[in-house]
């Protein structure tokens, strides 16, 4: 009896051990190190200034670092509802990733307005979000 009572709280202990194993290893921890938009890197929470026209495509690059290992992870950067979303990533532990993408620019460019640029890398499950804050020119003599 004893014997049978010991198996049975030993299989408990066992399965709510794994289960909170399993519910721990679907927290996505990232570190973004990097981000630049038209050659020109956000760093440190400092405004940016980008030279660019309304509507015109740039490249971003985002640089991150993984500190779990997680499949199905996507890299999403926008402006005011202008998105850009990289490819299905297996991000493994301690692993840097290095990920361009294009974004365009949106149309109604305003120079006195400031825009944000949001940076998140997310699973289904989770997600990891930087905000930037951005001026953007626009080509003198352009409506």
């Amino acid at each position: 009896m004893k014997a049978t009572f010991l198996v049975s709280l030993i299989a408990v202990f066992a399965a709510m051990t794994l289960a909170v194993v399993s519910a721990s290893s679907g927290d996505l921890d990232v570190t973004v190190d990097w981000v630049e938009i038209k050659g020109v890197p956000l760093i440190g929470g400092i405004d940016a200034t980008i030279a660019g026209f309304s509507g015109e495509t740039v490249p971003l690059k985002i640089v991150f670092t993984s500190d779990v290992d997680v499949k199905d992870a996507e890299v999403k950067a926008w402006i005011r509802g202008i998105s850009a979303t990289t490819r299905k990533i297996h991000l493994v532990n301690r692993s840097t990733y290095s990920e361009l993408l294009s974004l365009k620019l949106p149309s109604d460019i305003d120079p006195t307005e400031e825009y944000t640029l949001f940076v998140r890398v997310e699973t289904n499950t989770d997600f990891k979000e930087e905000e930037f804050n951005l001026k953007i020119q626009r080509e003198s003599y352009t409506v």
